[in-house]
């Protein structure tokens, strides 16, 4: 298979499953709400937050290995040498392995009983809802020690490119927990701890046979003994991972900070509109990272292989599909965003909306440059990016404080977000234009201008039916046409170049045709 028949193929699996996980995701956290209640709901995602510094460590060391595995993959492919890249691969798979072995032990020990007191002392907790929560964060934590060991066997996918695969056990997932969910609705009890522990093991089982298969089918996934315990290799990996650190760490302390001022200023009812929005986010944010994912090898193997054009070309081609694919599923609901709330939830939390439709926005500002981010990850240097990046989002937690005591309410964390995003994403452009040589004005007039007139003019047409139809299911659905009715036409003859169309039908055609020639050998 070619490069960009893979980065195609990768592509279509990926945004597949993020409309399917997004679709069900929209229906199964009304179920999850209801089946918990409010109060139970914010507990969840306040305490299940807590351990977010798991996956902030295990972010930053899978982000450190696949890197690496696809720089040796390109460097190898300049050098002309498969062999050699095999080897290379193993090297640095002993080196990770030795790193998410190791890490958490040393989590477990020192994280788990940081993490039992915080649940006991620190957060605003009804005492016979304690023992619960402290079953949420410890099956919580196990999920996240599993999905740290696993990391290098999944980098190891997304360096091949075998992006397609991981969508098969993401949806298994996602099913599989809709079940779980549908069950808890139609069961009533309480079930915040039971549901923590089914999670969990809903959530483990895919990485074993990913790991597992990992080992058998690619000769990457080999420990080289000779290599175990390279302090060298280790300390690299470890390097570029710290790097990543802060700017990590800025995205954990602003989530979870505006969590906690949240329960400590407006309670756990107000918890669960936080959760909501949170769970928006995260949902809106598979489509960045499911595009980022396909395209992440392919830009870091042409920038060891030294085809600057072509990772230019790819970068640009992240940022005007990320930023489209945007503005298609948010606009609609960002015009809407009271109404979905109250048909999707009945009766949401109070200020919800308001948090839901600044998720959108900061969403659509972090994809409009997922490019510049993916350039800077190829070069290696992320140093002052990372440190300008986590500093931003770190400020947004004192910003969002002292905007609390002016007496600006809970609207105070949607201006602090979104204001920390924008900052953040000018930091990437700024940075993406030193070290990558990625032009900023090329990047504002081909993309980010074309993105944003194309937004404006949908969004006037959806304002449309605002003005002539009282609330109801079907002004969404014909809110949702007019949106889409203007915006598809004018991103594909405004915002995509020729060549981009021209990419982007034949890769459909082929799909198309693939998809004619399985129903013909049915027949």
């Amino acid at each position: 298979m070619t490069a960009n028949r893979r980065i195609a193929l990768n592509i279509t699996a990926t945004y597949a499953r993020s409309f399917y996980k997004l679709a069900l995701g929209l229906v199964t956290a009304r179920w999850l709400l209801l089946a918990l209640g409010q109060t139970d709901y914010g507990l969840l995602g306040v305490v299940g937050g807590l351990v977010a510094f798991v996956g902030f460590i295990n972010r930053l060391f899978s982000g450190a290995v696949s890197r690496y595995y696809a720089y040796a993959l390109g460097a190898a492919k300049k050098k002309g040498g498969r062999e050699a890249g095999v080897l290379e691969c193993q090297r640095w798979f002993t080196a990770a392995l030795s790193v998410h072995a190791a890490i958490p032990f040393i989590l477990f020990a020192v994280g788990w009983p940081i993490g039992e007191y915080a649940v006991r002392h620190w957060l605003v907790i009804a005492p016979d809802r304690v023992a619960a929560c402290q079953w949420v964060w410890r099956f919580t934590c196990i999920n996240g020690f599993v999905s740290m060991f696993n990391a290098p066997f999944r980098a190891m996918y997304t360096a091949k490119q075998e992006i397609a695969e991981l969508t098969v056990y993401s949806v298994a997932e996602t099913t599989i927990t809709a079940f779980l969910l549908y069950y808890m609705v139609s069961h009533p009890g309480v079930w915040l701890a039971r549901y923590a522990l089914w999670h969990c093991i809903i959530a483990t089982l895919p990485k074993a046979m990913i790991a597992l298969r990992a080992i058998v089918v690619y000769r990457e996934c080999r420990i080289r003994w000779d290599c175990f315990l390279c302090w060298r290799d280790i300390g690299e990996i470890s390097r570029y991972a710290s790097l990543n650190a802060f700017g990590a760490f800025g995205r954990i302390v602003r989530g979870q900070g505006f969590a906690i001022l949240v329960n400590l200023f407006f309670g756990p009812a107000s918890n669960a509109a936080m959760a909501i929005a949170n769970r928006l986010s995260a949902r809106a944010n598979t489509f960045a990272k499911s595009l980022a994912g396909s395209f992440s090898p392919a830009i870091i193997s042409a920038y060891s292989a030294g085809n600057r054009s072509r990772m230019r070309n790819l970068v640009f081609m992240v940022d005007k599909l990320s930023g489209l694919i945007s503005i298609v599923v948010s606009l609609p609901l960002f015009l809407e965003v009271h109404e979905i709330m109250r048909l999707w939830l009945k009766t949401p939390p109070a200020e919800s909306p308001v948090l839901c439709a600044c998720v959108l926005v900061s969403v659509f500002f972090s994809q409009i440059v997922a490019g510049q981010t993916l350039s800077i990850m190829a070069t290696g240097r992320i140093g002052l990016n990372r440190l300008l990046d986590g500093s931003v989002k770190m400020l947004a937690v004192p910003v969002a404080w002292c905007f609390i005591q002016g007496g600006f309410g809970l609207r105070s964390i949607v201006a602090a977000h979104v204001a920390s995003s924008i900052a953040a994403n000018a930091i990437h452009i700024w940075n993406a234009s030193r070290l990558a040589d990625i032009s900023a004005a090329v990047w504002f007039r081909k993309a980010f201008l074309p993105i944003l007139s194309t937004a404006f003019v949908a969004g006037i047409g959806g304002l449309v039916p605002r003005l002539c139809i009282q609330p109801s299911f079907m002004r969404v659905c014909i809110t949702t046409v007019c949106c889409e009715a203007i915006l598809l036409p004018l991103a594909w003859f405004v915002v995509l170049e020729a060549e981009e169309r021209i990419y982007v039908s034949e890769k459909f055609m082929k799909l198309l045709n693939k998809f004619s020639f399985a129903k013909d050998k049915e027949g």
